[in-house]
């Protein structure tokens, strides 16, 4: 999913709550998209966010960023981060006493984040972008997906899946680069590159 149309679902989520959104952003080139994105997309609204703060990789301190994010006034935060981070941002804001809302772009749903996060999750409000899921995926191409997946890494459930969503998108990804790759005629990048941006549309198989 392209940033700005993660913005504006992200936005739309958000707005149903209150027009006082906050950021909470990764620093590095995916939060910065997101930032130029919603940022875009409130300007389109009219409306500015209430407070914008960042964090890095391996970040511990939650606190200090939840506590400027409340006091500008934030009633729901559009977190753009992985699960490591997510689960620590979710823990410390359990700690209020009304937490705001969540609105969370996909990368929290990778690896362990709902199970190290169940308790803070009873009291925080966590809404998810989510382009994919395997449980409620009933094609043929994903069943058989699924079924690869467990062959692969020895697992036995859909919930077993580390990053539904990321597996589900390198899975079409790798197809639309083997197709690009026969189109192009040889293992030239420009050529596949060229080949990879006349794809109009892909269905999985």
């Amino acid at each position: 999913m392209r940033d700005e149309y993660a913005a504006d679902f992200l936005l739309d989520g958000a707005l149903e709550i209150s027009d006082e959104v906050g950021f909470l952003l990764v620093n590095n080139g995916w939060g910065r998209s997101n930032f130029q994105a919603l940022t875009e997309s409130l300007e389109r609204r009219k409306l500015p966010p209430a407070h914008v703060e960042w964090f890095d990789w391996g970040e511990r301190n939650f606190g200090i960023k939840i506590d400027a994010l409340v006091k500008h006034g934030a009633e729901s935060i559009i977190f753009v981060g992985n699960q490591v981070e997510g689960s620590k941002f979710v823990k410390a804001l359990a700690k209020l006493e009304k937490p705001p809302v969540v609105i969370s772009h996909w990368g929290i749903t990778g690896s362990n984040f709902a199970k190290k996060s169940h308790r803070a999750l009873n009291k925080v409000d966590v809404r998810v972008l989510q382009t994919f899921s395997f449980l409620n995926a009933e094609s043929p191409e994903a069943e058989q997906l699924v079924t690869r997946y467990h062959e692969r890494y020895s697992t036995k459930l859909k919930t077993d899946i580390v990053a539904p969503s990321g597996t589900a998108h390198a899975y079409d990804l790798m197809h639309m680069l083997a197709i690009a790759t026969q189109k192009a005629g040889k293992a030239d990048m420009t050529l596949i590159r060229e080949e990879l941006l006349k794809i109009d549309e892909y269905q999985a198989s």
